[in-house]
Order: structure tokens, then sequence, then C-alpha cells
């Protein structure tokens, strides 16, 4: 047998450029010839001007040469005209086939790159919040105090806790000056009840002075490590794609060839049969011949496809035995042998 590896890659412009350039076809022998002295094989074109058969190959056959042999040689050149075309187009569709399977693929890791370094973002943004919120001290709230919800601009919500509602916007947050939130306990008697402070640390006064010591923490900032949270649950959810259903193609034991998609027709090529789960399959089974024991029966798509011929046929001959060994037999079949 020829080895017919090969390491280097296939020219298929320049090959296409060859066979663009032959005598139309279809290439046919002619079968033995007697001339003066020598017996040849003939391959011939079609009559395609009126002129009569082209010529494409004269294989003399010598006396110690086997006319089988010559023949077989005849009938490789006669086919080639029609087989490299075809083969060529198989090999664009397989290169063009992998060549979108390689940009999905990219594309999908270069989203998990994506949602791994969002998921790693939210981590840290959990954990400083965190932090943060354990370096306040929890309110105390007595006798004759309510608790408020109160919002500083620029700054997270805040309780506050008092004996009178915290200042309204205009009395506590006019934005006048560089001031910023900072989250502190007003350790001093009189400070702004939000801790609006100047970037210099000097308190701002605001119209109304706090009447009672308060204890400002971050109410927001749990609401804000809870959204955290949620994104990253979303992210990890988006990330855990259930897993698929078990895909099977349908072999027809009576025709010799896969179902195609949606039951079309057949195909003899596995990588171009139809992906069916199995709950489908069953509407294609079960239909009557009186030849086969199993028309047809569905095989695992992994078992099969990118296969070579014999882990394919022994696939097939698998799943047949296993619907004979479950009683999915074709019962006009059974029906047939007994009359005969």
């Amino acid at each position: 047998m020829t080895d017919t590896t090969t390491t280097t890659a296939l020219d298929l412009d320049a090959i296409r450029r060859v066979a663009g350039r032959a005598t139309d076809g279809p290439w046919t022998t002619t079968g033995v010839h007697f001339q003066p002295g020598r017996r040849v094989i003939n391959v011939i074109a079609p009559d395609h001007d009126d002129d009569g058969p082209a010529l494409i190959a004269e294989l003399p056959i010598h006396p110690e040469d086997d006319v089988e042999d010559c023949r077989a040689d005849g009938e490789l050149i006669a086919a080639a005209r029609t087989l490299v075309p075809a083969l060529i187009a198989e090999v664009d569709r397989l290169r063009d086939s992998y060549e979108r399977a390689h940009a999905d693929r990219l594309a999908r890791a270069l989203e998990r790159d994506r949602t791994i370094d969002e998921r790693e973002h939210l981590n840290a943004e959990v954990g400083r919040l965190r932090a943060e919120l354990g370096s306040f001290k929890p309110i105390t709230v007595t006798a004759g105090e309510q608790l408020y919800l109160h919002q500083c601009p620029g700054s997270l919500i805040t309780r506050w806790a008092g004996s009178q509602p915290p200042p309204s916007y205009m009395e506590c947050c006019e934005r006048e000056g560089n001031w910023q939130p900072t989250y502190l306990r007003a350790e001093q008697p009189g400070a702004h009840p939000c801790n609006c402070c100047y970037v210099d640390g000097h308190t701002r006064r605001c119209g109304r002075p706090a009447t009672t010591e308060t204890d400002i923490a971050p109410f927001g900032i749990l609401a804000v490590a809870a959204e955290c949270r949620d994104r990253i649950n979303r992210t990890g959810r988006a990330e855990e794609t259930q897993p698929a259903e078990p895909e099977y193609l349908i072999w027809s034991n009576h025709h010799g060839a896969w179902f195609a998609p949606n039951g079309a027709g057949y195909r003899s090529n596995v990588n171009d049969a139809g992906r069916y789960t199995l709950a489908d399959t069953r509407q294609w089974l079960g239909r009557g011949c009186r030849c086969c024991e199993v028309p047809e029966v569905p095989v695992p798509a992994e078992q099969v496809l990118q296969a070579g011929m014999v882990a394919l046929n022994k696939a097939i001959t698998a799943a047949t035995t296993a619907a004979i060994q479950a009683g999915n037999v074709n019962r006009h079949y059974a029906g047939s042998e007994v009359a005969r």
C-alpha cells in the first residue's frame, strides 16, 4: 500500500489550475485495442466539437504486463477528471470548517478570560467593602431617638440616630467649598451630622448643629456589597452552562446511509448527517421493511464523528445489537421470517 502521508501543505490553487486546464470530462476507458504489433488501452474524453472523442492517454500493454493492472491504471486516469475537483472542494470545505471552529474556540476563550477578570475585580471590590464595613462601629440608639436614612451628595447612604431628623439636603450638604464625606464618628460636639468635611480636616458647619452625639455608619455600603455579590453570582451562573443533551445520529441499515438533518433524505458522509436528541429519534425509528431486522438505529454522535471507518462500523454494530437485545426489532421483518 502506498504511503500518502505528507508534512507539506497542499497548494490547492496550483492543483485547481491544473484541473481547470484539462479537457472537459467525463473521461472513460475504451478497453483493450489491438494494433499492429501491440495492444493498448485508451482514455478518451467526450466529443464536444463533433470531431470525435479526444484521446487523453494511451497505455501500451507489453507482453509481460498484466492486462488487468493496465486496465486499472486507465480507470484511475479516467476517474481523476471527476475525482480531483471533488477532492479540492472537500478540502476547501474542511479547511473552512476548521477555521470557523478555531475562531469559535478563540472567542469562547476570550470570553472566559474576560469573565475571570471581572470575577477577580468583583471579589476584590467585595473584599474592600467588607474591610471598610468592618471598620465602623454600630449605632447606639437611646430612648427617645429614632433611626433615619440620610444621604449626602457624593456619598453612600448613612444611618443617622438622633432625637431629630437629619438636616435637609440644602441645609446639610450645600455643595460649597472643597469638602468630602469621611464616614467617621462625629466625636466633636456640634459637628456636622453627616461629617461633610473640608479636605484639610476642618469640620464644616451647616445651618443646624447636631444636638446629640451621633455615630455615623455607612448603610448603603451593604447595598453595594450585596450588588457586587449578586453580580458575581450572575457571572458564575453564566459560566456554569447546563450540560447539553447528548446528540445522536440515525443510521439506516436499510439504505446504508445516515439520516440528513430533519429527516430530509440521507447522507453518505457522517459529518453531513443530522443531529438528533434521543427523544427526537423515536419518530424516525420502527418504520417497516421486509429485509432488515433493525431498519434504523440511533448511534451516539460522540462515537462516530471524526472517527475512523473501523470505529464507525463498530459503533453501528453495537447500536444495532443493543436494539435487538432490547427487543426493538422490525415486526415486518419477523413476520416475513415466519412466512418463510
